[in-house]
């Protein structure tokens, strides 16, 4: 972590002192440090050598003799010279620096701390001596430190990148999310000419913050990122921050398709890669969907098609793959229903006909459609599927891909998928029906990497786990759509993913995701968990999150899943919270009075009920990432069937499965605030101080509960 490399600080030494020394000694040790920086260890180390028998006390020749040891690698030596450096002349804060440099390679990071710490008390001038001493305190998990000595250093030489990158990575650890940013956004404004080296981390980092902390204000940095990156699910957020900037009022026609053509690629990109969560942005785009309906059809075939060959075809298409991605959630009004008769009969009559298919001529009608319904959903969709997709306008072939191509190839996998057993719990019958109509979670890509192991994982979070095996098969309990399965597997690419779910759609989708993106490494199986035990497997670890509280009896699964858990191995488990679902009861009762049920079009109302304003008790839907696809809202408020668990019932239940709990997941803010009130329990595992923490804050586990538990006699 040393900001400045040997043959830097050999330069730097080998001319100290000159004037005092007899001019051949200064040329010799001269010649140690040119050696150095031509890349010769081999002479800097022989020069050193000769240098140092004439001259055994003379301090720059040990200094640069440690960093000829340094650069071939040999730590002990480089330390011992140092020290014999730093006995001669000890007021050197270059000696004590890179003496901290060694310690930090070595593994000594207190140690490298105080030398550092030395070399600062020495000269508190130079911007590397700052540098280095945060990045120490930044390795010995002390950012709050770090970010004081970072920013010391960063206002010495406030044009280096490498500077404002640790700055922020420093306030990034210490919690300061919108610090973290500002010194992200500085450094890439400088990573332009010798700071482009460090461009690539730059950008890692600022996107990374920007899936958690997003400006407010437009900044062209950021969207300039976010264009040359691509947006993402997990820029998602960042991205609508900046449309909404100059984003009009939504009942503005004239408005909003001047902020469609001027929003260009940044615009295209989040509709095309990321299900909208934003409600201003989507009173916008429905208002969009609609304008165009009625461009379209008052314009023309002729006039209609010439438009979807252009640019206000490319809208349409990404505006027709963001339709697809929400499963048409935006209500559609009755007038845009009559619209659309005419374009669908067009359609219908061309796709019935024997004749050849004209991708130019279907193409406006088949984009008007596609807006409101999947292009798979159309009764001539085989003869669609049939066109060469290079015959169609690029934007057409692409949301095709997604509406035809993709759910097609779903149907021929979910055929082909084995299954483990026949359902015959009536529970799960009635929730692998809806799952077989709405397949959930809906979801486009996995987050960027770096990844982290499960094995790793759990070490790290629960270092007093007594076996801390290999992890090498891994079961996921209702897999769902494959995204936790699909995680799972490239996080634990030694492992074998088990992916177990009730519906056949559901699987398919993560199957075909898992060919598009490569992994290989997990298979899936259609059953109930309930008959896991046939399996005749063990698992070193188990996810279960977001199935067991959809069972009829969920200690009943968890203590099924707990009779394949290997022992020493770990489960994750997932359950709702009677306290943090409030709301939803709410939101249940609401609908169910309004006549709003669970079928789409039941859905598509009552979601126009909460982004129209038109119900306020239940805003805080529009929080929820699961309150905007039609799949996800159905899950969310019109599931068949859930049960809810307060603190103590999770601790029924794990006892019963023999399982001890290892601890509750929680995020930064709450895990903060969980330690300030209880200070002994570093785990979240004290399931008494847990629900007395509910009780004051019931918000705070409004997701689930989340928690690791392993087979109760592995524990001391």
């Amino acid at each position: 972590m040393q900001r400045r490399s040997p043959a830097s600080a050999a330069r730097e030494a080998g001319g100290g002192g000159r004037a005092a020394r007899r001019r051949n000694e200064a040329a010799s040790v001269a010649r140690i440090a040119e050696h150095l920086r031509s890349g010769h260890p081999g002479r800097a180390e022989r020069a050193g050598r000769a240098v140092l028998k004439r001259e055994p006390r003379n301090p720059d020749a040990w200094h640069l003799h440690a960093m000829t040891a340094l650069e071939a690698g040999n730590l002990a030596k480089a330390r011992a010279r140092l020290e014999r450096a730093i006995a001669l002349r000890p007021e050197s804060s270059v000696f004590h620096s890179n003496l901290g440099a060694v310690l930090e390679r070595e593994g000594d990071l207190e140690e490298s701390f105080r030398a550092h710490d030395r070399a600062l008390a020495l000269d508190r001038g130079p911007a590397d001596n700052w540098f280095n001493h945060g990045l120490v305190l930044l390795r010995l998990g002390r950012p709050a430190e770090a970010a004081v000595s970072l920013r010391a250093a960063c206002d010495r030489d406030g044009q280096d990148p490498e500077l404002r990158l640790n700055l922020g990575r420093a306030l990034e650890r210490s919690g300061d999310g919108e610090g973290a940013l500002g010194e992200y956004r500085a450094a890439l404004a400088r990573t332009a000419g010798p700071g482009e080296r460090w461009a690539g981390e730059v950008r890692e980092a600022l996107r990374r913050m920007l899936s958690v902390v997003f400006p407010v204000e437009a900044a062209p940095d950021v969207r300039r990122l976010l264009v040359e990156t691509g947006v993402g699910p997990d820029l998602g957020p960042a991205a609508a921050a900046q449309l909404r900037v100059d984003a009009p009022p939504p009942d503005d026609d004239a408005a909003v398709a001047r902020f469609l053509a001027a929003s260009g690629r940044l615009l295209l990109d989040y509709l095309r890669q990321v299900v909208n969560l934003d409600p201003r942005l989507e009173r916008l785009l429905a208002t969009a969907r609609a304008a165009r309906l009625r461009e379209w059809t008052a314009a023309g075939e002729a006039e209609a098609a010439a438009q979807a060959s252009g640019s206000e075809g490319r809208i349409a298409a990404a505006l027709a793959i963001q339709c697809f991605h929400n499963e048409y959630a935006w209500y559609a009004s009755p007038e845009e229903e009559a619209l659309l008769a005419a374009p669908a009969a067009r359609l219908d009559r061309a796709l019935a006909a024997g004749g050849p298919i004209v991708p130019d001529a279907l193409a406006a009608d088949l984009l008007l459609v596609s807006l409101y319904r999947p292009a798979s959903a159309l009764a001539g969709a085989d003869r669609l599927a049939s066109v060469d997709p290079e015959g169609w306008p690029p934007p057409v072939a692409e949301f095709l891909g997604h509406s035809l191509h993709g759910p097609r190839e779903e149907l021929r996998i979910a055929r082909e998928l084995p299954t483990l057993a026949a359902v015959r719990d009536s529970t799960s019958r009635a929730v692998r029906a809806q799952y077989e109509e709405s397949p959930y979670p809906r979801w486009l890509s996995l987050p960027p990497g770096p990844d982290l192991g499960l094995a790793e994982t759990l070490a790290r979070t629960y270092p007093d786990r007594v076996d801390r095996g290999p992890i090498e098969k891994v079961l996921v309990a209702g897999g769902g759509t494959g995204y936790e399965p699909l995680l799972a597997a490239r996080q634990n690419p030694a492992a074998t993913v088990l992916s177990l779910d009730l519906s056949r759609r559901s699987l398919a989708y993560g199957a075909r995701m898992a060919r598009r993106l490569g992994i290989g490494n997990v298979r899936f199986l259609q059953g109930d968990l309930l008959d896991v035990d046939s399996l005749d497997e063990r698992f070193d670890a188990i996810l279960a999150s977001g199935v067991l509280h959809h069972m009829a009896d969920p200690e009943a699964g968890l203590r099924a899943l707990s009779g394949v858990l290997r022992p020493g191995g770990a489960i994750r488990v997932g359950l709702y919270s009677e306290h943090a679902r409030q709301l939803l009861t709410t939101a249940r009762a609401i609908a169910e009075a309004a006549g709003r049920d669970g079928s789409p079009e039941g859905i598509r109302r009552f979601r126009r009920d909460v982004v129209d304003g038109d119900e306020t008790r239940l805003e805080g839907l529009l929080r929820s990432p699961d309150f905007y696809t039609v799949s996800s809202c159905r899950d969310l408020v019109f599931h068949v069937h859930e049960r809810r668990f307060t603190i103590p019932k999770v601790g029924g239940a794990l006892a019963a499965a023999g399982l001890r709990l290892l601890g509750f997941e929680a995020s930064r803010e709450v895990r903060a605030r969980y330690r300030r009130a209880f200070p002994g329990d570093l785990h979240l595992r004290s399931l008494e101080s847990l629900a007395e923490f509910e009780r004051a804050h019931p918000e705070a586990f409004a997701g689930m509960y989340l928690l690791w538990a392993e087979p109760e006699a592995r524990r001391p």
